[in-house]
């Protein structure tokens, strides 16, 4: 199993959302919450990935709160070796949407019916900007489930056991 954390203020319908995902790409779990207070918050993800203990990586954004966040996190957690730093840059952010969209068009992620991940993937974009290109939700939609299975999938992606010989 591989997880993505993208961690939410709870502010204006900004969620913290956790994605898990099975080794064929398959999206096993879900869990948002904007209600809960930052220890609340930890605890929760904490006990939801103790309850997997085929766990192998889970990229956790560090961003802004994230880095807080992650320290606590890693401090509840039982297995804390599985938690990744991500640390979500323009051009960080492009590999793992690209790889994201890479991932959709050739049917190797399996999503469910989630109305909100399917709305904020429906509302993602691309803008061309004077320094390059920026990825976003659209149209006032956030982008939370969006980032946490792009988070997910760049976890499945690094730390799927995939290798390749090279002889020199």
């Amino acid at each position: 199993v591989y997880g993505g954390i993208d961690w939410g203020s709870g502010n204006g319908g900004d969620f913290t959302v956790v994605v898990l995902l099975d080794s064929e790409g398959v999206v096993a779990r879900i869990e948002a919450f904007s209600n809960l207070g930052a220890v609340e918050q930890v605890e929760r993800i904490a006990e939801l990935l103790g309850s997997y203990p085929t766990l192998k990586a889970v990229n956790v954004e560090i961003n802004s709160i994230g880095s807080v966040f992650y320290d606590n996190l890693r401090a509840k957690m039982s297995n804390p070796a599985c938690l990744r730093k991500f640390n979500t840059t323009n051009d960080t952010k492009r590999d793992i949407i690209e790889e994201l969209i890479s991932a959709f068009q050739t049917q190797k992620i399996s999503i469910p019916q989630d109305e909100e991940l399917i709305r904020e993937l429906q509302h993602y974009s691309v803008e061309k900007t004077a320094k390059g290109y920026t990825y976003n939700g659209s149209d006032g939609v956030h982008d939370d489930y969006c980032m946490a299975l792009a988070f997910a999938w760049w976890a499945r992606k690094k730390n799927n056991g995939d290798f390749r010989l090279v002889f020199v």
